[in-house]
């Protein structure tokens, strides 16, 4: 296999992977999908373009715009909200993408061995950019999403401690990635079907790891709030409770206040009609 044919794999996995990012990044903003059924439809239309995209047409602009594009789609029709702040989330996921490249690109270039000419080209050092990129996008996400919760009041404890983990989570994968890297530079220098299998090793774990970190978190936010309700039902039985005591014991009252008024009533009535 042509290391050409490996490295346009690798894209079309990569494309998955990104298409997890966006999902990673809207679910950030919103509290939930609203058409959840047409979610797997809407996000499989956004990785069919934009697979078409990285492999015929790889100009950064075309797919930034059509990510962007694709942001705001998917917010647009799955989600529910304002239509400005959709246009903006998915322009801010824009400068969020390129930002990111570039402060990533600049840095592994710069502290690795890899030369940033060819980091624009198909092959081996290409296939390192673009996973460190999204590795470090996905992160960089989900710690946003996080501290848009927070601020909103709806955030829990356990994302921040989790997010400690992501970051080791990442962190390993990125010095991992890059020893693949050096291990296949001084081998033969080629992107090889060894590599994109490693490599999409890599990019699988990190979706399970950020995949489970919601589920725990739902898991939690779920357990959180039937102690809420159970709770909430308790105080509901003793006031009741309380109440039936209450009402009860004023019946009694009132039953005992009906025997004085009869009795004081009889009392009286006979002594001021005597004849």
């Amino acid at each position: 296999m042509s290391e050409k044919v490996v490295y346009q794999l690798f894209e079309l996995i990569t494309v998955i992977f990104e298409a997890f990012i966006v999902q990673q990044y809207i679910n950030g903003f919103f509290e939930r999908c609203v058409k959840t059924r047409y979610a797997f439809l809407g996000y499989s239309l956004f990785c069919i373009g934009l697979s078409f995209l990285s492999l015929f047409y790889r100009l950064p602009i075309i797919l930034v715009c059509y990510t962007v594009l694709g942001v705001f789609l998917l917010e647009y029709y799955l989600y529910s909200g304002n239509i400005l702040t959709k246009f903006f989330i998915a322009f801010f996921f824009g400068v969020l993408m390129i930002s990111s490249e570039i402060i990533c690109v600049g840095i592994v270039s710069t502290l690795g061995e890899i030369n940033l000419e060819d980091s624009h080209k198909y092959g081996l050092p290409r296939a390192l950019m673009i996973t460190v990129v999204k590795l470090v996008q996905i992160l960089v996400v989900k710690i946003l999403g996080i501290l848009v919760k927070r601020r909103r009041g709806t955030n829990d404890n356990i994302e921040i401690k989790g997010a400690l983990f992501l970051v080791i989570c990442q962190a390993l994968s990125i010095i991992l990635s890059y020893n693949i890297f050096m291990t296949a530079y001084n081998t033969d220098g080629n992107l090889t079907t060894t590599v994109l299998l490693s490599i999409s090793a890599i990019i699988y774990i990190n979706i399970i790891v950020f995949w489970y970190f919601d589920k725990i978190k739902t898991a939690y936010e779920y357990k959180h709030e039937k102690e809420l309700v159970e709770t909430k039902l308790e105080f509901q039985n003793e006031y009741y409770e309380l109440l039936d005591e209450y009402q009860q014991e004023t019946e009694a009252l009132w039953h005992d206040m009906k025997k004085h008024i009869s009795a004081s009533y009889k009392r009286i009535i006979p002594t001021r009609f005597k004849i």
